[in-house]
């Protein structure tokens, strides 16, 4: 009987001391990717992860990461390789690095492609950043999915953000700050409070975007002369607004943009005049606002390139699958829960 207390102990020991040795490697896990930021110097180092691999100008990322990446080399393209950044869904400041999930900073040509990005306060955000691609990306339950300068002088311009996946941001899916020709086309941006966002802005084209399910699709504040056109206008709440709208006890300055290429314009879901000549195009121009029309409405939905998005798979994952720790947890209870039934009905017989 001494002996069978002693192995019944002893099991119980070992099935404890092991469900706790499991539940501490895979807390370590989580910690170990608990930092702030990783960085992706001038010098092309990258400090903060191994889970870039470097590969000359091609950084390529190797799982899902808890945190943000800050860019700081010029000339090199960031492929995400249908892996997510995640954030922690706190809203930060314009300048706490903890709120971005990639920020271009003083750069020139940086591409970021194939890169999943959610709750962030700002999902991408250019600071001081010119002649960089963004595409094929999704961005999704940012508060701003992406952030193109900001007021206090971080101008960005000349970007090209082409065939991504904005949706459900709480605030903006692009926003565009004091920036001049920048590109935002082939874009597919639903379901967020405002899908492009302008302020202070001029000389940039918004083309060929779905705008779809948005509380305001445009929002225009102080901006012109921007360029938008052949762009689908589906479902929103409110197609447009401008700064001029906002109800103040005085009238606010008009914004005063182009809403066609002098041949063709965009498609409004709302739109209900005639096309007597079947030409595809409106016979009485949609007037948004003051100064502001697009004098050739098209009749039917531009047919816009969409690339293939799967978000059934790990890219739209958590990060580190907080559902293992559950599963940690519960296999160190049943462990324990048997190895004390075991002893206490073997010390029953």
């Amino acid at each position: 009987m001494t002996f069978m207390k002693t192995e019944l102990k002893l099991t119980f020991f070992m099935a404890f001391m092991f469900s706790l040795l499991f539940c501490r490697i895979l807390i370590q896990s989580v910690e170990s990717q608990s930092v702030k930021t990783i960085f992706i110097r001038a010098n092309g180092s990258v400090e903060g992860t191994d889970m870039i691999q470097r590969d000359g100008d091609l950084y390529l990322l190797k799982s899902n990461l808890l945190f943000g990446i800050q860019v700081q080399k010029s000339n090199i393209i960031v492929d995400g390789a249908g892996f997510t950044l995640q954030g922690d869904g706190g809203i930060y400041g314009p300048t706490d690095t903890r709120g971005m999930g990639l920020e271009i900073v003083e750069c020139k040509n940086v591409t970021i492609r194939n890169l999943n990005i959610k709750e962030f306060t700002r999902g991408i955000r250019f600071t001081n950043s010119s002649d960089c691609n963004i595409y094929h990306n999704i961005l999704f339950k940012n508060s701003i999915g992406i952030e193109m300068g900001y007021p206090d002088e971080y101008y960005s311009n000349n970007n090209t953000v082409s065939g991504n996946l904005i949706k459900e941001n709480k605030n903006a899916g692009i926003r565009l700050i004091y920036g001049s020709s920048n590109s935002i086309s082939g874009n597919i941006i639903t379901a967020n409070d405002e899908g492009i966002s302008v302020w202070e802005s001029s000389d940039n084209n918004i083309t060929l975007n779905n705008i779809t399910s948005n509380n305001r699709g445009i929002y225009i504040e102080r901006s012109g002369i921007n360029s938008i056109h052949h762009n689908n206008f589906v479902d929103n709440k409110n197609d447009w607004w401008d700064y001029g709208l906002t109800p103040w006890p005085f009238q606010l300055p008009f914004s005063i943009n182009i809403w066609d290429d002098s041949s063709e314009g965009n498609y409004w879901i709302n739109y209900s005049g005639p096309d007597n000549d079947s030409n595809g195009i409106g016979d009485i121009p949609h007037k948004l606002y003051e100064n502001n029309t697009d004098d050739y409405p098209l009749m039917n939905p531009v047919a816009i390139p969409e690339f293939i998005i799967d978000e059934s798979t790990k890219s739209t994952e958590e990060p580190f699958p907080m559902t293992l720790i559950g599963v940690a947890s519960g296999v160190s209870v049943v462990i324990t829960t048997v190895s004390l039934l075991v002893y206490y009905k073997k010390r029953k017989h």
